[in-house]
């Protein structure tokens, strides 16, 4: 669990963490009507010696410099949770004790659910292992392991891999984000109103961050934008999997 680096405070505190609660939190929103894509980010920090405490706030258009940061310090941890918990709430609508039964509020965010596990990376050309693997199913693996190639192809999907680090969406997100896609299919099966597949593409832009910049997020409405899609969150299991 990182402290974010642009509250300036890694080298000296730590992420606040009680029980299983983890005081980090990645928000995101899309709105397509307004061209809404933006993202907000909270942490409580804690000294090394536990007498200090910072709420760290950023946020801004996902995938561009428009936004900003704020470093903020409390004289005990009681004032730092209570800072913390108005504003999730004010950017949510929901209360943080109950996070896990959540409910998406019109106009306001919703969390990102991030996987803490590490990044890794295989150094394939230092090493002296041997294979009598074909050289093609070589160069795959490589591949599959190769971060910056997988980054590169995310970027083909305008994810945005800055807010949306590789190996940390999880499992659960992206498996939300394939249900959203199946209720678009079924729309365009059946039909289904405007509003309807522009919720449906809110919904999914929120879950799977997408770096457009300036752009307006593009309506989910054809089965071609779908496939792209699926192939998309199945490369993006992958790699949760492979992390």
């Amino acid at each position: 669990l990182t402290v974010d680096p642009g509250s300036g405070l890694e080298s000296i505190c730590k992420v606040f963490v009680s029980g299983n609660e983890k005081y980090s939190v990645v928000l995101g929103v899309t709105d397509l009507n307004t061209n809404r894509n933006a993202f907000y980010k909270i942490q409580l920090l804690v000294s090394e010696d536990e007498r200090r405490f910072w709420i760290y706030r950023a946020w801004g258009r996902t995938g561009t410099s428009i936004g900003g940061d704020k470093t903020e310090g409390f004289a005990n941890l009681e004032r730092a949770q209570a800072n913390f918990k108005a504003t999730y709430f004010e950017k949510t609508g929901n209360e943080w004790e109950n996070r896990h039964d959540f409910v998406k509020k019109p106009g306001l965010f919703y969390p990102i659910d991030i996987s803490y596990a590490g990044d890794a990376k295989v150094d394939w050309e230092s090493s002296k292992a041997t294979s009598n693997l074909p050289k093609a199913t070589q160069e795959l693996i490589k591949l599959i392991f190769d971060i910056d190639s997988m980054k590169k192809t995310m970027l083909e999907f305008d994810l945005d891999m800055e807010k949306m680090p590789l190996g940390k969406l999880s499992k659960d997100q992206i498996n939300k984000a394939f249900d959203v896609l199946n209720e678009i299919s079924h729309y365009i099966k059946y039909g289904a109103t405007e509003m309807d597949f522009i919720d449906a593409s809110n919904r999914f832009y929120t879950l799977i961050p997408h770096n457009f910049g300036m752009r307006s997020p593009p309506i989910l409405n054809e089965l071609y934008q779908l496939n792209d899609l699926n192939s998309m969150l199945n490369t993006l299991l992958q790699i949760e999997c492979a992390y």
